[in-house]
């Protein structure tokens, strides 16, 4: 299918926990249209999945486990209009692209504000990434208080299939 579970027009208090998903065609999880207060996301297993949000004001995406990925986007894209958001301790393994990416990609949701990145473990291969210019954390024109702490990256040699490799990118207006 598109997506394993898609949240439209509005909610409060959503839960999306102890969930396994393979190759979803877009998400295994996803919020777009209308706003979203207080969602957690929790204990999930994705393999070739990724996580798309916008709109959610104060989300906890914790505990998750991310394998490998058939396409470039990200495991974890927090698209625009994202505001108090917890990313902390999920595991990807195998990424081809970034493992949490964080901007507005000019869809109209606004900025991202207030996001915490932390404990996460992200383990990459040069061989296997598929962007040229990749950061494996990407923070980009985000407002408020931002923290990125405690992640662990580890990135495999091998021949480099990407121009170059960050393990955390912070690009544009940081707030």
């Amino acid at each position: 299918g598109n997506h394993g579970v898609f949240m439209a027009n509005t909610s409060n208090n959503t839960t999306y926990r102890n969930n396994d998903s393979y190759r979803n065609y877009n998400s295994n999880f996803s919020a777009h249209t209308g706003s979203h207060t207080n969602v957690t996301v929790e204990n999930n297993r994705a393999i070739e999945d990724s996580m798309i949000l916008f709109n959610l004001d104060g989300a906890v995406i914790q505990n998750n486990v991310f394998t490998a990925t058939a396409t470039t986007s990200a495991r974890v894209y927090l698209g625009g209009g994202n505001s108090a958001i917890t990313v902390d301790g999920n595991t990807f393994n195998g990424v081809r692209s970034p493992a949490i990416a964080i901007f507005d990609p000019g869809f109209g949701y606004g900025a991202n504000s207030n996001v915490t990145v932390t404990d996460n473990t992200i383990n990459a291969s040069v061989v296997t990434l598929t962007l040229t210019d990749i950061g494996l954390i990407d923070l980009r024109d985000t407002t408020g208080t931002n923290v990125v702490s405690g992640n662990t990256i580890t990135i495999q040699s091998g021949t480099l299939g990407v121009n170059s490799v960050r393990g955390i990118t912070l690009r544009g207006a940081m707030g």
